[in-house]
């Protein structure tokens, strides 16, 4: 063997390359509800970024179809998306300690798997199963990060739930009365069925899917650092669309502010004051 064959592989000689940001999430725990295609980009960043222990739920099974898209490939066929995920993982940085656990609507076992937790993942894209995380961390006074695409992943949100401070998910739906909130219009989501599946899938290359999860990643890691500040809610556009305005006909990221709302039946519209943002964030 060569030198560079032996090099060590302990946690502080893996992560030297990735320079202080290991350090600063050092002991962190993040738990990723969902590990398709971008909840299982987001695990695999998390854990090369230097989280040190990731909870994975899920009870989806690799397809061949999959692997344009997940971090999984056709060799995976027929296994649990959790299992491969942890496979990846430990690959790459084999002193992250992985939990792996089967999808569940259970609220106790719900509220269990938050507890452990410093920051929440929602990469579900299930609507009910989301509200139910929702009122689940909010009542722990869990973080929430919840991200979704549309449009064939033209388009990416992440909403960032620190009860008492931001808004909760159920207050995004009085939001969404506004005409500042940014609605994405219902189009063409390529919606197909994969041979011998019941479950529908659409389109969306992974480039733009992998862009959303990398914008989601940093958001979690910016909340751990306490380096967010009062960003809660991201739009982030990957391709441009014909028939949109505002903020989703401009390639880039943007940042804005949601507070909670007054009477909001699940956060009950608490709010910690906190600074507005000045100006808006856009990246090409």
């Amino acid at each position: 063997m060569t030198a560079s064959e032996t090099v060590p592989v302990a946690r502080q000689a893996l992560m030297r390359r990735t320079g202080p940001l290991a350090a600063a999430v050092a002991g962190r725990t993040v738990i990723v509800f969902g590990v398709g295609a971008l909840g299982g980009a987001m695990a695999l960043l998390l854990a090369r970024s230097g989280i040190e222990r990731l909870i994975l739920v899920d009870g989806d099974r690799i397809r061949p179809g999959n692997a344009v898209r997940h971090v999984g490939d056709i060799g995976h066929t027929g296994r649990l998306k959790t299992s491969v995920l942890f496979l990846k993982i430990i690959y790459h940085t084999p002193n992250v300690y992985v939990e792996e656990h089967l999808a569940t609507w259970d609220p106790e076992r719900l509220r269990a798997y938050v507890a452990r937790a410093d920051v929440v993942v929602d990469a579900t894209a299930e609507q009910p199963f989301s509200l139910l995380l929702n009122d689940i961390c909010v009542a722990a006074g869990r973080p929430l990060v919840q991200v979704e695409t549309a449009r064939r992943a033209a388009f990416g949100r992440v909403r960032v739930i620190r009860p008492g401070r931001d808004a909760c998910l159920l207050c995004y739906e009085a939001h969404a009365q506004s005409t500042r909130y940014p609605i994405v219009p219902p189009g063409d989501e390529g919606e197909f069925f994969d041979d011998g599946c019941g479950v529908p899938t659409v389109e969306a290359p992974a480039v733009d899917v992998e862009a959303t999860a990398n914008w989601a990643t940093r958001a979690v890691l910016w909340l751990l650092q306490d380096r967010l500040g009062p960003r809660n809610h991201l739009l982030v556009v990957n391709e441009e669309v014909a028939g949109v305005s505002g903020d989703l006909a401009v390639v880039g990221v943007h940042w804005d502010v949601f507070a909670p709302v007054t009477g909001c039946e699940c956060c009950h519209g608490k709010l910690v004051t906190a600074p507005p943002v000045t100006t808006e964030e856009t990246v090409a």
